[in-house]
């Protein structure tokens, strides 16, 4: 389970890199498409549409931002149960299947708590998951990631 949680981790720490860059870009007020930057073909057109492009290129660098927070949001809330190692255990039956590829990678994959009959999505390090296959996963609540225990 702890190397899941390293590479889960690591991964949105990449992202917060990400939005302290993008952010950093938006609130600079600086043009992010410089018509002196485009190719000597295309500089006219960058030039006559240089407001309107930047206007999309800012939209975009928010929309990521927003992407990237999302991301970011359950791993920071699932700090304390890493932190305290309180997993959570759910012994479920698998209701769609990850099969593609060969090898052991990470699998997401709905499935169905049979203790409660909730329904959720997992991802589990696994080789091949099967519909109707039954699992015990031990696994952190806000970012839905874990262990095949059984």
């Amino acid at each position: 389970m702890d190397k899941i949680i390293f590479m889960t981790y690591a991964t949105r720490m990449v992202m917060l890199v990400f939005i302290i860059i993008l952010s950093t870009v938006l609130l600079r007020g600086d043009k992010v498409i410089k018509y002196e930057n485009a190719y000597q073909s295309k500089q006219e057109f960058v030039k006559k549409h240089e407001k309107i492009l930047n206007i999309i290129a800012k939209g975009v660098i928010v929309a990521g931002i927003i992407l990237f927070v999302y991301g970011i949001f359950p791993a920071v809330r699932d700090i304390p149960n890493v932190t305290n190692k309180n997993y959570k255990l759910t012994h479920c039956i698998v209701l769609s299947q990850s099969v593609s590829g060969d090898g052991e990678k990470m699998r997401g994959f709905y499935a169905l708590d049979l203790d409660t009959n909730e329904k959720m999505y997992l991802k589990v390090k696994s080789k091949k998951i099967y519909k109707d296959d039954i699992f015990t996963i031990q696994y952190l609540p806000y970012l839905k990631v874990g262990i095949i225990v059984k």
